[in-house]
């Protein structure tokens, strides 16, 4: 299960950042989005570290993610 949702999570969140980051490589981003594509990175990190929690994949405590 922890490996399906994490799966999960990990799609949304790539599906969010493909476009803010694509605004800020064409020069186009506004700060809100530069703001967001940072969140959401950072966000992507935290989710990458859930399997070294001590009693994964047992129990997570998923990061919650941004707004």
């Amino acid at each position: 299960e922890a490996i399906a949702e994490y799966s999960r999570l990990r799609g949304v969140t790539d599906f969010v950042i493909a476009p803010l980051q694509d605004a800020v490589d064409v020069g186009e981003a506004t700060d809100v989005e530069v703001a967001a594509l940072n969140a959401w990175k950072k966000y992507r990190v935290a989710l990458s570290r859930v399997s070294e929690q001590p009693a994964y994949p047992k129990e997570v405590e998923w990061p919650a993610s941004p707004a």
